[in-house]
């Protein structure tokens, strides 16, 4: 029997555009010692990644949300093949996730390999109509 203690792997805050000020997510986050790493990002919302600005349509803070998304893993050194789920919390649900479909089918283009997604409801007074989380595992 082997004994295995316990290692607390480095916890790195990620950022992507060199360390600039992030308007359109929360938190990335790296944990890695040797081998893969696991990236877990909060709070992506539908604001233009170079602008900041959140638009009114649904629509258009969707391909925000996934330009998001890709600068996210990239900034973690990863790629969208990396993630293993996606959270999304959208105000309706029922036509979000018809709102998603395209956007998703572009960057996860093989349906065999798509990771999970789930689909929660934001509050009908939230000044965005999506946000998301996410988790990858790079490097593995």
């Amino acid at each position: 029997m082997v004994a295995v203690g316990k290692v607390k792997p480095a916890r790195n805050t990620v950022t992507p555009c060199g360390g600039a000020t992030i308007r359109s997510f929360e938190s990335a986050i790296a944990l890695s010692d040797v081998g893969p790493s696991v990236a877990f990002v909060a709070n992506l919302q539908g604001r233009g990644p170079d602008s900041g600005v959140m638009p009114p349509e649904l629509d258009a803070q969707v391909v925000n949300v996934f330009k998001q998304i890709k600068l996210a893993v990239e900034a973690a050194g990863g790629t969208p093949d990396d993630i293993l789920k996606v959270h999304f919390w959208m105000k309706d649900p029922a036509t979000g996730r018809k709102a998603l479909n395209g956007e998703w089918s572009k960057m996860f283009p093989d349906p065999e390999s798509r990771p999970a997604r789930h689909t929660s409801s934001l509050p009908a007074n939230a000044p965005n109509h999506l946000t998301c989380d996410f988790v990858a595992v790079i490097g593995g």
